[in-house]
């Protein structure tokens, strides 16, 4: 403030210093006189001696005479403003002088008064000055007398709102700067054209007053705007501008007697912009009326000036002042505009009493006519009508008596059209033949209506129309001066009395009107004036100063063109006027560039005021500041090459060796040049002056640090793309960084940091590595710096300073890497404490560098530090950026690059599960303290799969032991929230991978990924078991994997998860609750209905319910299951089944989407039948599991519901398989072609293992102590038994009544069949083959059944042979080796049970035929080898004789069925081997008849 005060100060000094020159060396010009006779001088004195009384009694007395209604009315404006009409443009110098002075002191006193009058004299004056007859002491005096009137603002915001924004008045203020911008330049032409030396002197003068006087309006511009520079308040304006209340509006004054009420002053007086604006729009439309009149009226309709109604367009041709006469003229002429001429014409004319030349030039005043002759005949045959219509009642005394002087419109007309051309006659120039009245009078003879005009008439027109021609009313005073330029001194004095006496008399009619004329005065007292002020004059104003400046070496010109700029571009500044402001930086910028010429005063003069600039305005130089630094950073450079420093030495440029160079030459010439000027530069301007910009950027406003900063990086990328870069701005981004990020609140800093960053990114991402490094160095310093102050928790303001290095990181250039890892590694061990949000990007560069850094030094670096943060900072990490850290860890142990180094990152990670359990447990139990504890070892799991998922096979297994074995150290810390969010969140994501397998993968990807799969689920179970208590929740999930793993297409993966969910059953069984069992269950039986064949599920509901198939009615369905169905109830299966009813030919189903004829491709059933044999291998699989494991070891465990789920499952397994073997449209068209061995066994083998465990769950329900399981089994038992012994038989009656008396060749070729390594030429199983193989697959499960009853006490025995003994019998039918046996004690024991005293005999072959079926594990196996002994008595053993003399009971039975010994097996073998040579030559005689095509038959 106190420098501004100063400032102030001075200027003011040297403002009055500057006034007191003026009137010293002020011309004095003798007065011109243009007659020298002594009344002519008598009067010139005594003019001059009442014009100075009159200028000092208005100069002193004036506050008394403004209060004078009578003195104003009648002594100022009636005498002394039409006097001082004539005197204003009076050739005197003294008395033209004397009248400016009056109109000076009119216009400060009596300005609120004389709104009219004081218009008229600006216009007069204004027009001399432009006028090229007068003189230039006259002219001076105007520039001067605007000069003194100009220094006041209050005068010239009155004449800018009172006039420039009145609709019905021209631009004043707009005109009186043009009309001075015009002397100024006229005056640098005039100059620059060496013309004489005398003009030379007079124009310069002329040229000064000017730029005085356009100094003068804008020191008062700032000065009425001066209020509004303070930053605080400028805002806070310019945020109201658009609702400014009344006490800021301008005050109305008042004219005469009219009071205008002060509820309506803040209405009237707000309409000054609005006026600004629509003056504006009409003198733009005004500009389009002159080039065509039909567009300008379009212009003036679409803003609202005028309506589409004749009416309107008239009133508005007449009225609006300025229109241009020829375009009006050629409007009213238009065919189309006659309704227009119409109302112009009536409503706007009235010649009443008037002769009809007066009455022509009144009308023809107010346009020009046009050219074409039916336009001006339409014109004036519409006048011709009015003006008779006016005036019909003229009559005139002749011999004959009254008579009308116009008989009808039609002699108006005639005479009009005379009069006109009489006008043309006698005062155009090509014509020398005058016609004369006698002549003219003898042309109009007998055009009355036949008659004759008055002669009288005629001859008084002629004489008025002899004297003055037609002429146009012009608005404004016009320019008739023309062209003297080849005038000698007295004829241009002689045409500028001409000129003045036109002026003189336009100015009195106008003072005349304004008498009674009344007119509202606006005091303007809002600063907002200024704003449009500037914008309409901007233009003006830079053409004076710029062309001034660039062609003078006048000391004082430039000073007064350099404080005109200056003035402008505060203006331009605190306006926000960003193009105005943009133009006079500019301009003044171009007086700044020395490279091109050299140094003069001015250019110093405009670096200076450039710097001022700078420091004053700052705040509001916006994009402008660009060119202020531009010119900085040039000076910047000739110091540098001054001191005697290359430049930018810095960068250390390699200097060429010095070659000889003629000095004459343009370079050698430019070099010189360019010392000088850095010499000169040097002197005048020093460093600590171009400094100070950037020292007080701390007193910037929040905008101004913004515009600064951009700039500043605008500039600096002109200098690094440059030939030879410059540092020169990014040093000052260093000083601006480092003097602001403290001073600046956080907000604003943050946009300020916004703005540096990207170009430090920018600058560090050059090519040129010497830029680069010097970038990120002056980033680390900044860094360093910022780094020092504290940040506050949950703040991420670090992480967005240092941002640039994680971007500059990842440039190509190695050396700028490493170098960005330098300064972070400096960073990190001079300040770990104060680091808190910038460790995420440090460990982004760090991670960024194992991505993409081929240069093992540099990722060493990088990982050593990291390391480093581990071992010695992980507690300034821990809790808050632990994911960063292990993020950045894991990108090192994902590295393809570098095994070694992988290795080390993973025991970094298992590290950091170390501390992380010791450092990091809770301290409380808040929720925030427990997410983060969950979040921490998330981010280690999560860095661990990451590391899994991506690193090389090597090291993905080496994670994987180490992830699994932190967990197990480590898990003891969890909860079960913690492992569900690990599992959820981490874990899971392990075995992403099999969504990806088929069956036709890879075997390459089998060998790599599958056993990281394998080794995954184990962990997982490994897990299970040991943390069950706490992670048991998760049962489901480890279900779904297990599931995922064995419906897969791969069977290895599929076997794996059979095995995994029977170790994980196996260790974890009996830890399960009820639910758990349900959810086991569930999954089982998904499991189950996903391996169902598909090709045939679809129509099995369709076969069960049509045909007789085998296994249909077996099994409890969903509506009679054993937990449902009602005791009073028998099942719908339970139904007795004769053999004769049973229809083993299925009706034939339609596969949805299947051919039925043609059969599908060869590739097609392929695929078909290894998806079903896969199917087939996990149903098989699972079905061993329940058999095996569920019922042997946890059958006591499950539910009733749960039992009758597993039930259901195995009744929907037989079903499927036993319908699929049924199905002569799957085998015979879908696999047409194909070898169906293996199928139909796996087939077989499904149906059997499932109605085994079927029975099995039934007879182990009848076992339990429950009465409710007891009563079911019972009920169930018996009525199941008796289907599947019917269906049996059904197959075996087939078998029967279709056999051939070739029973030996029968039975051999069913035993080839049904060996799988027989070598026969057809593969092709028939449906009489796939019904062998089912029917000998449902012998293990008769076995079972038959073994369960002979275990039963006779009670109960007798109870179930009451339902069952007939289909005994039956059985007898069998070729099973095994049934017959059981079958036999069974009958043994009803004997006993009913035969008195009767006894089992001894049976050696007993205990060795149920040793026999244990040949196989495989039931069908056991069946096929049973069926193929048949009844041959087999030789026993003295071993085999002891223990037959036991009783069967069950226990002995399984017990001998599960432990056959070696010996008997091999001798099977043996004798297998000796029955198939016996059999070769059966074999070549069956071939030929296999080799034949089987025809389809019914």
């Amino acid at each position: 403030e106190n420098r501004r005060e100063q400032k102030r100060t001075e200027e003011n000094r040297r403002e009055q210093k500057r006034k007191e020159k003026i009137e010293k060396e002020s011309p004095t010009f003798q007065p011109v006189m243009f007659s020298s006779s002594d009344k002519d001088k008598e009067e010139t004195r005594s003019r001059l001696l009442a014009l100075e009384l009159i200028d000092f009694l208005l100069e002193g007395l004036w506050q008394g005479l403004e209060d004078n209604p009578h003195f104003i009315n009648e002594h100022i404006k009636k005498n002394l403003c039409m006097s001082l009409s004539t005197n204003a443009t009076h050739p005197n110098v003294q008395v033209f002088s004397y009248a400016l002075s009056i109109t000076l002191s009119l216009i400060k006193y009596f300005r609120h008064l004389l709104k009219e009058e004081i218009r008229v004299f600006l216009s007069v004056y204004l027009r001399i000055l432009e006028s090229n007859n007068a003189s230039i002491q006259q002219k001076s005096l105007i520039v001067d007398f605007i000069r003194k009137m100009c220094q006041d603002p209050q005068i010239l915001c009155d004449i800018f709102v009172n006039y420039d924004c009145d609709l019905d008045h021209g631009d004043v203020f707009d005109s009186i700067v043009n009309r001075l911008s015009k002397i100024v330049t006229m005056g640098t032409v005039a100059h620059k054209a060496n013309t004489k030396e005398s003009n030379e002197e007079h124009n310069i003068e002329l040229q000064k007053l000017g730029l005085q006087s356009l100094v003068s309006i804008l020191n008062s511009i700032v000065d009425w705007s001066a209020e509004l520079y303070e930053p605080p308040k400028l805002h806070e304006v310019i945020r109201n501008f658009s609702s400014t209340t009344a006490t800021e509006q301008e005050g109305a004054v008042v004219a005469e007697e009219e009071i205008i009420d002060p509820a309506e002053r803040a209405s009237e007086s707000d309409l000054w912009q609005q006026n600004k604006e629509k003056k504006l729009l009409m003198d733009q439309g005004k500009r389009i009326f002159a080039l065509k009149a039909k567009k300008g009226i379009e212009f003036f309709q679409t803003h609202g000036f005028v309506d589409k109604t004749p009416d309107s367009l008239a009133a508005f041709l007449f009225e609006t002042p300025n229109l241009d006469k020829v375009q009006i003229g050629q409007l009213l002429g238009d065919p189309k505009g006659v309704p227009t001429l119409h109302a112009y014409v009536d409503n706007h004319f009235d010649f009443s009493g008037k002769d009809l030349d007066i009455a022509m030039r009144h009308f023809l005043s107010c346009f020009w006519l046009p050219g074409e002759a039916m336009q001006i005949d339409r014109i004036m045959e519409k006048f011709a009508e009015k003006f008779f219509r006016d005036n019909n009642n003229l009559t005139t005394e002749t011999g004959e008596g009254k008579k009308q002087y116009y008989a009808n419109a039609d002699s108006v007309f005639t005479l009009a059209f005379a009069t006109i051309m009489l006008a043309t006659d006698r005062h155009s120039e090509m014509i020398k033949d005058k016609i004369e009245l006698s002549q003219w009078q003898h042309n109009l003879r007998g055009l009355n209506n036949d008659a004759d005009f008055d002669p009288e008439l005629l001859a008084q027109i002629f004489a008025r129309i002899d004297a003055e021609a037609f002429k146009v009313t012009s608005d404004e005073f016009a320019d008739s001066s023309g062209n003297n330029a080849f005038l000698t001194e007295k004829e241009r004095q002689s045409a500028f009395l001409d000129e003045a006496e036109q002026m003189a008399e336009k100015a009195q009619a106008l003072i005349k009107n304004a008498l009674s004329s009344k007119s509202t005065y606006f005091k303007a007292t809002n600063i907002q004036y200024v704003k449009p002020m500037f914008q309409v004059t901007w233009g003006a104003l830079l053409a004076a100063f710029s062309l001034s400046l660039e062609h003078t070496q006048d000391a004082e010109i430039m000073e007064l063109c350099i404080r005109g700029l200056r003035h402008s571009i505060r203006v331009s500044n605190i306006f926000y006027m960003s193009t105005e402001q943009s133009a006079f930086i500019s301009a003044l910028t171009k007086f700044c560039n020395v490279q091109l010429e050299e140094v003069e005063e001015k250019h110093l003069v405009a670096i200076n005021t450039l710097i001022e600039i700078a420091l004053e305005d700052g705040n509001y130089l916006r994009g402008c500041w660009v060119n202020v630094l531009r010119v900085l950073s040039q000076l910047d450079r000739m110091h540098e090459y001054a001191s005697g420093l290359p430049t930018n030495h810095l960068l250390d440029h390699e200097v060429p060796a010095a070659t000889p160079v003629n000095p004459n030459s343009p370079e050698a010439k430019a070099q010189k040049l360019y010392d000088y000027n850095a010499r000169v530069i040097t002197a005048n301007i020093p460093m600590d002056k171009i400094d100070s910009v950037f020292v007080i950027s701390k007193e910037l406003s929040n905008s101004g640090i913004l515009d600064l900063v951009s700039g500043v990086c605008v500039v600096s990328v002109e200098e690094i793309q440059q030939e030879k870069p410059s540092l020169f701005s990014i040093k000052k981004m260093v000083e601006l960084a480092v003097d602001n990020m403290r001073y600046r609140k956080r907000i604003v800093w943050n946009r300020v940091w916004k703005t540096l960053a990207n170009h430090f990114t920018f600058a560090g991402c050059q090519k040129n590595r010497k830029i680069a490094v010097f970038a990120i160095d002056s980033l680390r310093l900044i860094a360093m710096k910022f780094l020092e102050f504290e940040e506050l928790a949950n703040y991420n303001f670090q992480n967005e300073f240092l941002k640039p290095f994680e971007e500059v990181a990842k440039t190509r250039s190695r050396q700028v890497r490493e170098h960005v890892i330098d300064c972070l590694c400096t960073m990190i061990t001079a300040l770990p404490k104060n680091i808190k949000s910038g460790w995420a990007c440090i460990f982004n560069v760090f991670a960024s560098q194992a991505i993409l850094s081929s240069n093992e030094s540099v990722v060493k670096k990088s990982f050593d530090m990291t390391h480093q943060i581990v071992t010695n900072y992980f507690e300034h990490v821990s809790k808050l950026y632990f994911g960063d850290l292990v993020q950045c860890l894991a990108s090192y142990a994902s590295s393809k690059k570098d095994d070694e180094l992988s290795v080390k990152a993973i025991k970094s990670m298992k590290l950091c599960s170390k501390k992380l359990s010791t450092f990091c447990k809770p301290e409380t139990e808040s929720p925030q303290d427990i997410q983060r504890w969950n979040n921490q070892w998330l981010s280690l799991v999560n860095a661990f799969v990451r590391t899994i998922l991506t690193a090389t096979v090597d090291n993905r297994r080496v994670a994987l032991n180490t992830m699994f074995s932190v967990l197990k150290t480590e898990g003891v810390l969890f909860d079960t929230l913690l492992w569900k969010y690990l599992f959820e969140q981490g874990v899971w994501h392990l075995f992403d991978k099999l969504k990806t397998v088929t069956a036709d993968t890879k075997e390459d990807w089998l060998l790599t990924e599958s056993s990281d799969l394998f080794k995954a689920l184990h962990g997982v179970i490994s897990l299970f078991d040991t943390f069950f208590e706490v992670i048991h929740s998760l049962l489901p999930d480890v279900l779904a994997l297990m599931a995922t793993f064995i419906e897969s297409k791969n069977e290895h993966l599929a076997t794996f998860g059979t095995t995994s969910l029977e170790t994980l059953l196996q260790n974890n069984g009996r830890n399960f609750s009820h639910q758990d069992w349900s959810q086991v269950t569930q999954s089982l039986k998904n499991v189950l209905r996903q391996s169902l064949i598909p090709q045939v599920e679809a129509s099995s509901e369709v076969s069960s319910e049509t045909s007789g198939v085998p296994g249909a009615g077996v099994g409890i369905s969903r509506e009679a299951s054993p937990t449902r169905a009602p005791e009073d109830e028998v099942p719908a299966s339970s139904a007795p089944v004769t053999p004769k009813k049973v229809v083993v030919t299925p009706k034939k189903t339609v596969v949805s989407g299947s051919p039925r004829t043609p059969g599908r491709t060869s590739s097609v059933a392929e695929v078909m039948m290894k998806v079903v044999i896969g199917k087939c291998e996990v149903r098989k699989q699972l079905l061993h599991l329940v058999r095996d494991l569920i019922l042997k070891s946890f059958f006591t465990c499950l539910t009733l519901p749960q039992i009758n789920e597993l039930m259901e499952c195995m009744q929907r397994t037989y079903d499927n398989s036993n319908i699929a073997l049924e199905n002569d449209n799957f085998f015979d068209v879908q696999l047409k072609g194909l070898d169906t061995r293996q199928l139909v066994v796996l087939l077989n083998e499904v149906a059997s293992d499932s109605m085994y465990c079927y029975f099995d769950f039934l007879f182990r329900l009848e076992e339990e102590e429950e009465p409710e399981r007891i009563e079911i089994a019972k009920t169930f038992l018996v009525n199941s038994c008796e289907s599947l012994i019917q269906t049996y038989m059904g197959i075996v009656a087939q078998f029967v009544d279709d056999a051939t008396t070739d029973e030996v060749k029968h039975k051999k070729s069913s035993r080839k069949l049904l060996n799988p390594r027989s070598e026969q030429s057809s593969s092709i199983f028939g449906k009489k083959e796939r019904m062998s193989v089912a029917m000998n697959g449902t012998v293990p499960i008769l076995v079972l059944i038959l073994t369960k009853l002979l275990t039963y006490s006779d009670e109960k025995l007798s109870s179930v042979l009451h339902s069952l003994y007939p289909l005994l019998c039956d059985l007898i039918l069998s070729d099973s080796y095994q049934v017959r046996l059981l079958l036999r004690q069974i009958v043994w024991r009803v004997g006993i049970m009913n035969v008195p005293e009767f006894e089992q005999p001894f049976r050696p072959n007993l205990a060795v035929g149920v040793k026999r079926l244990a040949n196989s594990p495989n039931p069908v196996a056991r069946s096929t080898r049973a069926s193929e002994k048949g009844e041959k008595e087999i030789p026993v053993t003295k071993e085999e004789l002891k223990a037959e003399e036991k009783p069967v009971t069950e226990e002995s039975a399984v017990r001998v069925v599960f432990n056959m010994n070696e010996e008997d097996l091999k001798k099977e073998e043996e004798k297998k081997e000796e029955e198939e040579e016996k059999d070769k030559e059966t074999e070549k005689e069956a071939t030929v008849e296999e080799d034949t095509p089987k025809t389809e038959t019914k």
